[in-house]
Parts: structure tokens; C-alpha cells; sequence
């Protein structure tokens, strides 16, 4: 289930003012696998015991550190194993590895840590030893149906050590590394992170570690740099509550499809581009889009100032467009009603001025000209002086600099500038807010 989208500009938001930030701060509310930017990481503090950080050179189990008894979860480690493309040039199907893997629980007595030893222990030995080591365990076990797998792959040692092989490939850094290996459980209300990076360059066991987390009722936050093609398809039927950030200008197949499917969608307010996030207020809750249109929200990024918009996301609460922030008083994201209208009109279009303007000024400067002209000709004496033409000159250099002010880069510290604070301010103290964003 897709529960949020967020739309992110491509700039880097400072880490409190980045809504991914917010999923460290409660912490122990529920189980959360976050799949977070590697610019992003500098902001986790280290030791922290609520946060399990993923390296490159770290040892953590997550796929073997569940209920071993239950065979739901079973179910859902042999579920997750198939979802990679390797498995398909094996000659073993999803049933005949489940009872391989029951088999290997009960040899271990249940526990994941024996589980790697055992596994170790299993890819070292030689076809021989195999066949002892899986004629031995039959006794050990009360399941028929295990029991007379285990015949099987007693008698069968090649096929036997090609799952063994497959298992190893996926294991393996962490039973040759058992010494410093940490497990986890996916459901132990703890912060699991795995950086972008590491599912990027197609490590296996961390992919793995994602899909297996998208069967379980946890929050699973993925940050806009991954990738999302190999289960895009897939992400509004898996059991675990999904909030998804991508970049604004991500391709728009994409990005409208996710939001079709998305309960929320938040939308960074200095994104140039709100198409995604109208289209989703229109098909989810259309009479909130009495307070605003396409067009006056992507005017907001091009005519009002960028800064005070950072880190600030468009949002839709009781029907009424919300502008959500944090506040570092409260340690939570708060949003108060937007009256977009309300902000262009005392901002933007406030003293608006055109080339029409100018035009206007440099009309009248050449009808007094040509009044003056026409009465010199005529040899009567003008009520025009001169300075009520420099009068007309300073207001035509006036409009034009107001002009040419709309396209300066110190546009924030402009009048409109202030102006928007002071209409922003005005609105926040009038609001009250809305919480519990994450929960």
C-alpha cells in the first residue's frame, strides 16, 4: 500500500526541513526499513542502537532473524528468495525449497545464528558427507512430508548442493563473517537503513532484504534516488504501508501512476512544476480545488520568493489546501491552511506592472511633447513646463525600474519579499495545525 508520495525538488533540502527526516525522530512507534540517499547518510548519528545502518563492510542479518517456527514467515523468506532472476536456472521450485529450508531450521534447532554455521558447514562437505549429514537428520524430524524430502536430498547430493549453492550465495558473507554478524528482526521497532548505493550496484542480499520487507506489516520509506522499476507494478499489494519520494520532474508515466495509487501525495511548494499533485486533488478530493488552480501554484515558485518556500510541501487537509512545515519548537510537522489566492494578490500582483505601464507613460511624455510643439508653431505660449515634463520622465524611469526589478536576482529582498513573510506569518497565526503526519 502506497499511504504517501512525496514530490521533492532536485536541490538538497536541509536535513529537517527533508520529510524523510522525520521517520528517525519516533523511532519506536513501528518497524521502518528506509532505503535512504547516500548524501543523506551524514546525517544519521553513530552508535545509535535504534538505527541498524547497512555498509558496505557491515554484517547484518535480517532475512534469517524473524520466527523460524512459524511457517508463514518461511513462506515469505522462500517468496522473497524467487523474486530474483538467478533462481530461475535452478531445477527446484518454491515447494521443494520451503521443505528444504524447514529442514534446515530443524537442523539448527531453530536458531539463525546455527543456521549459518550449519550452511557453512553444508557448502564445505563433499557429496559424501552430504549424503550422511541429510540420512542423519531424518530422525530428527517428526513432519512426514520433511522427512521424506530429506530422503531425497539424502539420496541426492548434486541437486542437493545446487540449493546449497543458492543459499550460500546469498548467506554467505554473513556465516564467513559470523563472528561480528548482528541480527535483526524485521519487525523489532528499530530503524533498519540500507543507502541507495548498495542496492545500486546489485548486491543481492540487501534487494532482498527490501523485498522481504515489503511482505510484512512495517513502514518501508524509499528516498528519491532509487530506482524503482523492478517492482514498480507491484508496490500498492504488498502488506507493508509504503511512503515513496521522488523528484518533482521524475518521468511523468511514473510519477502519475504512483500517485494514482497513493493515499497522500505531498508536494514540495518550490517545485516549478504541480501538475502531479493538482491531477491527484482533482481525483481524490476535487472540492478542495476551490482554493486554488494549476496555474496560480506554479506561479507561486516562478513569482514569489524561492527561500521561504524551501522545505515548505503543498498538502490537502480537511478539504482545504495546507502548507506543511517543521517546527523545531514541537519536533513535528505542523500545516496550516494555504490561501494561495490571497498570497498572489498581496505579493505578486501587488503595484503589478507591465511594458504596458511603461508604454502608457511613454505615450503621455509624447503628448505633452507634441502639445508643447504644436503651440510653439502656433506662437502661443504653453501651460506645460519644463518641470512638469521631468515630472513624467521620473515616473517613466520609475515603472521601468520597477520593470526590470521583477527580473532581479535580489528578488527576496525586494518589498516583495516582505510582503510574502508578513501575508505567510498573518496566515500561520490565524491556523491552527495538523499532526500525527507519520504515524
Amino acid at each position: 500500500m502506497i499511504e504517501r508520495l512525496t514530490l521533492t525538488p532536485p536541490i538538497s533540502e536541509m536535513w529537517s526541513m527533508n520529510p524523510i527526516s522525520s521517520f528517525f525522530i519516533n523511532k519506536e512507534e513501528r518497524s521502518k526499513l528506509i532505503v535512504l540517499n547516500d548524501y543523506n547518510l551524514k546525517y544519521l548519528k553513530e552508535p545509535d542502537d535504534s538505527i541498524n545502518l547497512m555498509k558496505q563492510t557491515s554484517n547484518v542479518e535480517l532475512l534469517l532473524s524473524s520466527d523460524l517456527s512459524s511457517i508463514s514467515e518461511l513462506k515469505k523468506l522462500v517468496t522473497t528468495y524467487f523474486c530474483l532472476e538467478e533462481i530461475n536456472k535452478y531445477s527446484f521450485n518454491k515447494n521443494i525449497l520451503l521443505l528444504f529450508v524447514r529442514a534446515w531450521v530443524i537442523s539448527s534447532d531453530y536458531k539463525a545464528k546455527n543456521m549459518l554455521k550449519k550452511l557453512k558447514e553444508w557448502f564445505e562437505f563433499s557429496n559424501d558427507q552430504l549424503v550422511n549429514e541429510f540420512a542423519g537428520l531424518k530422525d530428527r524430524i517428526n513432519d512426514e512430508q520433511i522427512k521424506k524430502a530429506v530422503s531425497v536430498f539424502s539420496q541426492s547430493p548434486g541437486f542437493t548442493n545446487s540449493i546449497i549453492k543458492f543459499l550460500w550465495s546469498v548467506h554467505g558473507h554473513q556465516a564467513i563473517n559470523l563472528k561480528n554478524c548482528k541480527f535483526v528482526s524485521i519487525e523489532d521497532n528499530k530503524v533498519s537503513v540500507i543507502p541507495v548505493s548498495l542496492l545500486k550496484q546489485s548486491r543481492k542480499y540487501y534487494y532482498l532484504v527490501l523485498r522481504f520487507a515489503f511482505l510484512h506489516k512495517i513502514n518501508v520509506i524509499l528516498d528519491s534516488d532509487l530506482e524503482l522499476k523492478s517492482f514498480l507494478s507491484k508496490l500498492n499489494y504488498f502488506n507493508a504501508t509504503i511512503y515513496l519520494f521522488r523528484y518533482y520532474n521524475s518521468p511523468s508515466q511514473e510519477l502519475n501512476y504512483l500517485a494514482s495509487n497513493a493515499n497522500d501525495v505531498w508536494s514540495c511548494s518550490q517545485n516549478t512544476e504541480q501538475s502531479v499533485f493538482c491531477a491527484w486533488v482533482a481525483s481524490n478530493c476535487s472540492s478542495a480545488l476551490r482554493d486554488f488552480s494549476l496555474g496560480l501554484l506554479n506561479r507561486i515558485a516562478y513569482d514569489t520568493p524561492y527561500l521561504q518556500f524551501t522545505g515548505r510541501y503543498l498538502i490537502v487537509r480537511n478539504e482545504t489546501l495546507s502548507l506543511a512545515k517543521f517546527d523545531d519548537q514541537q519536533n513535528d510537522w505542523i500545516a496550516v491552511p494555504f490561501d494561495v489566492r490571497r498570497i498572489i494578490k498581496q505579493t505578486a500582483d501587488k503595484n503589478k506592472l507591465s511594458l504596458n505601464d511603461v508604454a502608457d507613460s511613454i505615450n503621455s511624455l509624447k503628448k505633452i511633447i507634441e502639445e508643447t510643439s504644436n503651440k510653439e508653431d502656433e506662437n502661443k505660449e504653453s501651460d506645460i513646463t519644463l518641470t512638469d515634463i521631468l515630472n513624467v520622465l521620473k515616473n517613466l524611469k520609475d515603472r521601468v525600474d520597477q520593470v526590470l526589478d521583477k527580473e532581479d536576482d535580489s528578488f527576496i529582498n525586494s518589498d516583495i519579499g516582505k510582503q510574502f513573510d508578513n501575508v505567510l506569518s498573518e496566515q500561520s497565526e490565524l491556523s491552527g495545525s495538523y499532526q500525527d503526519f507519520d504515524s
